[in-house]
């Protein structure tokens, strides 16, 4: 069973958190700390209504001009069979949220909650 999701926050001020306060959030690492631990030196921020990884300029460009459904194709069937960490980090620097994040790498990382 998935990890249940962390409910939008109704103090909209979390979108001026630094990545150490969003990161010591009780809230926030109670539903997130298994994923923060993995990756602990990539930022996260509130955008958008969401907890999101910080993006990348670079990845941000390249996903617009590049077709996502066929990159998570490619990674559904392994063709071409890029390393589950190259994924990952793609995700991460064009700052996909921590909630679509688990759904999409969850199992792999081990991210589910126990029964």
């Amino acid at each position: 069973m998935p990890i249940t999701h962390i409910k939008r926050p109704t103090d909209r001020s979390r979108k001026n958190w630094s990545n150490a306060r969003l990161r010591a959030d009780p809230g926030i690492r109670k539903e997130y700390g298994d994923l923060l631990a993995l990756y602990p030196d990539h930022p996260i921020e509130y955008r958008n209504d969401a907890l999101r990884w910080k993006r990348n300029a670079l990845a941000c460009w390249l996903c617009d001009h590049t077709d996502l459904n066929a990159m998570a194709a490619a990674y559904q069937s392994r063709i071409p069979a890029f390393p589950l960490e190259d994924y990952t980090r793609f995700y991460r620097d064009i700052g996909y949220s921590l909630s679509g994040f688990i759904e999409v790498f969850g199992e792999e990382l081990g991210l589910y909650a126990e029964a």
